[in-house]
């Protein structure tokens, strides 16, 4: 079962001492409840903000040579890394409430897979001489795009299924994904004026 592998992991980050109060709340309920929010809080802030703040710092500031290479690297990492934490509680989570959320869940690992061929690819970049390199800078930017669009929606999807204070989530997530979206539309068209 996947839950044994990770029960010891998750209970080291995620748990917390419990004291019930007499609201008819149980640990478990409680542990449920902080292990949703903690795949939540993992998965919306790696791959549906950071993913997008890294793409934005590979796209708009090549002008600071090699930062903008190293500083997109860094982001991308911990994102991926942050995101990978939030896929595996997911797993455990979904195991411990036998819950159905096969479209979230197929999401999820879409978006990781992709995530994972993006890591790849990068082992695989040609030199900047080499007559492929249009190809492979054509396949990275656009299957970026495709991961930050894929994350963007299950995040909000993921919230819904949380049904837990979803609005205030779901607005404060829009607001983010807003400044960044208007923040890219500035960044893109400064960049469109330099060329």
């Amino acid at each position: 079962m996947f839950s044994k592998v990770f029960d010891s992991l998750i209970f080291f980050f995620f748990s917390e001492e419990i004291i019930c109060n007499g609201t008819g709340t149980s640990a478990s309920d409680s542990q449920h409840s902080r292990l949703r929010k903690s795949h939540g809080i993992l998965n919306m802030l790696s791959w549906g903000i950071l993913m997008i703040i890294g793409a934005m710092a590979g796209r708009y500031f090549k002008q600071w040579d090699p930062m903008w290479f190293y500083s997109h690297a860094a982001i991308q990492s911990c994102a991926f890394l942050l995101g990978l934490a939030g896929i595996i509680s997911g797993f455990v989570l979904e195991d411990r409430l036998n819950a159905e959320v096969d479209t979230h869940k197929a999401l999820g690992i879409l978006i990781l897979v992709l995530g994972c061929l993006q890591v790849m690819a990068v082992f695989a970049r040609p030199g900047k001489e080499s007559k492929v390199r249009k190809y492979w800078n054509w396949y990275h930017h656009n299957g970026g795009r495709i991961v930050i669009l894929i994350a963007i929606a299950n995040v909000f999807y993921g919230i819904h299924l949380g049904e837990e204070d979803g609005t205030s989530w779901n607005a404060a997530y829009a607001v983010v994904i807003s400044i960044l979206f208007l923040l890219s539309i500035i960044l893109e068209v400064k960049l469109w004026r330099q060329n």
